[in-house]
């Protein structure tokens, strides 16, 4: 029968794998499941955040490997997390808002009153078995998108914006030619997520009232308490919506009793599947039937039959390893000239079939009365949008160019097989391309733009950048053309949520808001300074940024004010630097009130004690981190206040425990000296370690510490990574242990090489060293390099021992 996704409510908490593996899980339960889809070939991704709790891949139902499982609850909060975005953006996201609120509210009432059970279950092996890859490896893959899906959709939710659900894997490469979230979602066989959800909805023992029962061994069936089947049978069916016929089986047999128990079919087939409509499909000695329940078998059967379509209802039927298509009735529709793999692609509510002849290999489509779209100049038909409800299609071409056409479904063309591109806008409307040249062209309204050396830009699922000449204008769908005016047009838009939103259009030294509805504002430099506050400037490229920066003038934010300012100070335009500085700092900046206490603590010219305490103070207040470190420094020197080693000593650790790396430093050196506080080395290696490592280098002072404590291992290290930042104490430290065997093996050679190196980081007095190791130690003895040394020594005005 037909290959089919499905989807479980059931107790499976119990069974999440823990470190130790992947649980068995043999059979689904089925008194104690919930049957909810039953989909063709996929599961809609916009239903994925049902799999946002913890999802993991299990064992399937006979025990296939390659099932998903996750948390219901956390997946059905999911679920409605992203609907209530969708709701929030139903004007853009949907092209039915009222249908989908409807809807919405149907599923949020399903899933908060119908689900019973702790988790959901994702059964695939069915459409797993179509290929020869392990299941297990499809689940993995299917897993991993599931997981993708659900990283885009909550970082749309994060933003605020809509567009960023066509950031979704399968609106990203899809083979129904959508190009949109919307497209997607608005198909009509989807219902929003209602009929997918639904589509096989069953509970044991639900509004029907069946239930199934034993006797001696044997099964049965009641309805309402009542027995319609009597216990006679290995198995019972139970009957399907609104269907007469149900399933009975004895030792191996299968055949059909109506809803008053009377057989209506002998045990006299191999297999029987639920009917549908009343039709039944069959297996009698390896042939496939299609018939009326009860009626006798047709003269022919089938190699294979399945479903193809319930509606309108079609198969799938095979003969001789070539496929065709038949109805209910057994009316040949489509010739057994395809292979198996047919698929109905719902464009609108109604199916286009695709099938790939096999003589051909080319790829077929059809409506639902097999009439062909397109012909064998056709190589692939793709959706091409809507147009008074009805479907239309590009038609391509591959070679000898590739060649895009429109026609509608009955073949009549809208748009000849010549042009190079045609990509779609909204409903009847696209672009398109040949060569250098582009247009927009309507099929109710015809040419919006007509075809010419302008550039189009597809920037959302209905608005188009238009660039002609340098400058730019912009077509939004059912609005009149915006003309190419602009110098730019930023293509980060700004949503609101009122459905609307806001594009930025620059000419010159002048911004425009550009509005849904094609509305244009002039902004004002405040305007544009709340389009870069902190909260929304991740929406913007850096070009983008600098561009509305530079427009909003010194109305920007503090933080941006605060970097024009520091590129002053690096200028050393420290007039300039101040200036901006304080405009920052008014508007609340910290790090602004930090640097202006630098700028009036230690830039000469500028220095004013008082000045330097008032801001490094007002810095504290507004949490600045560093500027705790320089009112600590303020108090330990008493600039600008009194000396107070307590107030110093506490500042200090509040800039230390925000990684300052100088508060480390100022902590170590205290601690190390012992100057108005109690020495204390351990304290003091302690803070050296975390200034080093946050970039301030005193691996010298750890090495120091570290050989006061007999650690010459640590000591060696610290010194080393001294080396790397060209310390030359670290250097010279290096190079006495290498003489003394101390935390390495002696090397003469080694220390003579480290002391060069002190030299080279400018340790004048390494010199004495070397002319001491090449005139005493044996091993490298040298009287010339001695004496050269000591040449070297006394020209740099060095004391030579005697």
């Amino acid at each position: 029968m037909s290959h089919r996704i499905y989807l479980f409510n059931l107790p499976n908490e119990a069974y999440r794998p823990t470190e130790d593996g992947v649980p068995e899980y043999t059979e689904l339960p089925q008194a104690g499941s919930v049957h909810m889809m039953e989909w063709k070939y996929e599961f809609p991704f916009f239903l994925h955040p049902l799999f946002a709790g913890r999802p993991y891949l299990g064992a399937a139902s006979h025990n296939q490997v390659g099932g998903i499982y996750g948390n219901a609850t956390e997946g059905i909060l999911a679920l409605i997390r992203l609907y209530d975005f969708i709701d929030a953006h139903a004007e853009v996201l949907t092209d039915d808002p009222a249908a989908f609120r409807v809807n919405k509210e149907n599923i949020y009432d399903f899933l908060t009153t119908k689900m019973r059970y702790d988790s959901f279950h994702l059964y695939t092996a069915d459409v797993f078995s179509m290929n020869d890859i392990p299941h297990e490896e499809q689940g993995a893959e299917l897993l991993e998108q599931i997981q993708h899906t659900n990283a885009a959709i909550e970082a749309a939710i994060e933003a605020n914006d809509p567009l960023l659900l066509n950031e979704c894997p399968d609106v990203q490469h899809n083979f129904y030619g959508f190009t949109s979230f919307r497209q997607y979602f608005s198909t009509g066989v989807y219902g929003y997520g209602w009929d997918v959800i639904t589509s096989d909805y069953y509970e044991p023992g639900r509004d029907s009232g069946q239930e199934r029962f034993t006797e001696n061994g044997l099964t049965g069936l009641k309805i309402a308490g009542k027995i319609i089947v009597p216990a006679e049978y290995d198995d019972v069916y139970e009957f399907p919506d609104n269907e007469k016929f149900t399933v009975v089986i004895r030792d191996g047999k299968a055949g059909y009793v109506n809803t008053e128990g009377q057989p209506v079919t002998g045990l006299i087939y191999d297999m029987a599947y639920s009917t549908l409509n009343s039709w039944a499909v069959v297996k009698v000695n390896d042939q496939f039937y299609v018939l009326q329940a009860g009626a006798p078998l047709p003269a022919a059967g089938y190699d294979d039959i399945s479903i193809l379509s319930e509606s309108p209802q079609r198969y799938i039927a095979g003969r001789n390893g070539r496929y065709g298509v038949i109805n209910a009735a057994g009316t040949l529709l489509l010739p057994f000239d395809f292979d198996a793999d047919m698929r109905p692609e719902y464009f609108t509510d109604s199916p286009v079939f695709n099938a790939r002849h096999l003589d051909t290999g080319m790829r077929h489509y059809y409506t639902p009365e097999f009439t062909r779209i397109g012909n064998d100049d056709v190589d692939a038909v793709a959706w091409g949008g809507t147009y008074q409800g009805n479907a239309i299609f590009y038609f391509i071409r591959w070679k000898p160019k590739l060649q895009y056409g429109l026609y509608t479904a009955e073949g009549k063309e809208l748009l000849p097989m010549v042009y190079d591109k045609l990509e779609s806008i909204l409903f009847d409307t696209m672009i398109v391309r040949q060569g250098n040249l582009n247009g927009i062209f309507s099929v109710s309204k015809g040419w919006l733009v007509p075809l010419s050396p302008v550039g189009i830009e597809l920037t959302e699922s209905y608005a188009c950048i238009i660039t002609q000449d340098g400058k730019e204008g912009m077509y939004i769908w059912d609005y009149p053309l915006i003309p190419p005016v602009y110098d730019t047009i930023l293509r980060e838009y700004t949503w609101h949520n009122t459905n609307s939103w806001d594009a930025i259009a620059i000419q010159g030294d002048t911004a425009f808001a550009i509005s849904q509805d094609a509305s244009i504002k002039q902004l004002t430099s405040a305007d544009i300074a709340k389009e870069i506050s902190s909260d929304t400037r991740y929406r913007y490229s850096d070009t983008s940024l600098a561009i509305l920066t530079r427009l909003a003038g010194e109305d920007i934010p503090g933080d941006l004010l605060y970097e024009k300012g520091f590129e002053a100070f690096e200028a050393k335009d420290y007039e300039q630097a101040i200036r901006l500085y304080k405009k920052a700092a008014a508007k609340g900046d910290a790090g602004s009130m930090n640097d202006l206490g630098y700028i009036y603590e230690t830039i000469g010219g500028y220095v004013d004690a008082m000045a330097a305490f008032d801001w490094y103070d007002r810095g504290v207040k507004a949490g600045s981190p560093h500027a705790a470190n320089g009112l600590g420094n303020c108090y330990q020197y008493g600039t600008g206040t009194s000396p107070d080693i307590r107030k110093a000593l506490e500042l200090y650790q509040q800039a230390a425990s925000q990684h300052v790396p100088y508060a480390h430093y100022n902590l170590a050196m205290l601690y190390y000296e012992g100057v108005k506080v109690p020495k204390d080395h351990q304290l003091a290696l302690k803070h050296f370690l975390y200034a080093s490592n946050l970039g301030v280098d005193c691996y010298n002072y750890a090495g120091i510490l570290f050989e006061a404590k007999e650690d010459y291992k640590n000591a060696v290290d610290a010194y080393r990574k001294g080396i790397k930042n060209k310390d030359s104490f670290c250097a010279f430290n290096l190079a006495r242990l290498y003489e003394t065997g101390e935390g390495v093996k002696p090397d003469a050679r080694k220390a003579l090489s480290h002391y060069m190196k002190a030299m080279e980081f400018g340790m004048e007095d390494a010199v004495l060293e070397l002319r001491r190791m090449y005139r005493y130690n044996e091993e490298v003895k040298d009287e010339t390099k001695a004496l050269q040394y000591e040449q070297q020594a006394r020209e740099a005005g060095l004391d030579i021992p005697v």
